[in-house]
């Protein structure tokens, strides 16, 4: 992890609440998103895998969970639209150094690199980059149409505690883990929808209040606004 760039996550109001009142970010499983190469790997992963059998066991997509970013230096009204709803949405702003910070050090965050799946072997790259292979790794390649997203993600591997596997030694995966944080910590600044109305921005102003986090500034969108 190099620099220090700015990123977002955006979100509509209920998913926000949920981090300020619990505390906590959510991870998805991997295996949980929509995008149905999330964690595979690319056609040019075959032959070594014929070959190589046991690096299967390295591909726990269901064992592992993710928390998403969008690197840039400004607002993006593509994320406002994707996934910030229409009236209601919000997005944190945040750095890297202060997302690494908030979680514990057993959670990786990865830079998403995108790349070809038909003419590349993410297994390759990985080795030729780490010299090892781990689950991390291979979750920091998708494919290019999701380039825009300009990704980082939080990365975590989840080992199931001897208490929550049954009797044949199998653990029923969660679709997603609660990550305890401190909101002071990661939360630079909070950005309003520039759909929102005024009132959503004295909500939030209550909320911060409440949960003493009033040094957080709060910014309405002028994505839209003309500037005189």
């Amino acid at each position: 992890m190099t620099g220090n760039p700015k990123i977002w996550r955006y979100m509509d109001l209920t998913k926000f609440l949920a981090i300020i009142i619990k505390k906590e970010l959510y991870f998805n499983r991997a295996d949980n998103y929509e995008d149905i190469y999330e964690g595979e790997l690319a056609s040019g992963d075959k032959e070594i895998l014929q070959s190589n059998p046991q690096l299967e066991i390295i591909i726990q997509r269901d064992s592992t969970f993710i928390n998403c970013w969008h690197e840039n230096e400004v607002e993006s009204a593509a994320m406002w639209k994707l996934y910030g709803g229409i009236d209601d949405a919000i997005a944190i702003e945040t750095d890297l150094v202060r997302l690494r910070t908030s979680l514990p050090t057993s959670i990786e965050i990865q830079k998403v690199h995108y790349i070809d799946y038909d003419n590349n072997s993410i297994i390759r790259m990985c080795l030729e980059k780490n010299n090892g292979l781990n689950v991390q790794d291979i979750l920091a390649y998708k494919r290019k149409s999701f380039m825009h997203e300009q990704e980082y993600r939080a990365i975590y591997w989840k080992v199931p505690d001897s208490d929550k596997l049954d009797q044949s030694m199998t653990w029923a995966h969660p679709k997603g883990i609660n990550v305890a944080i401190d909101c002071s910590i990661l939360i630079k600044k909070l950005h309003i929808s520039p759909y929102a109305s005024p009132l959503l921005e004295s909500i939030i102003k209550s909320i911060l209040q409440k949960y003493d986090l009033v040094h957080i500034p709060i910014i309405k969108s002028q994505l839209y606004t003309r500037l005189n």
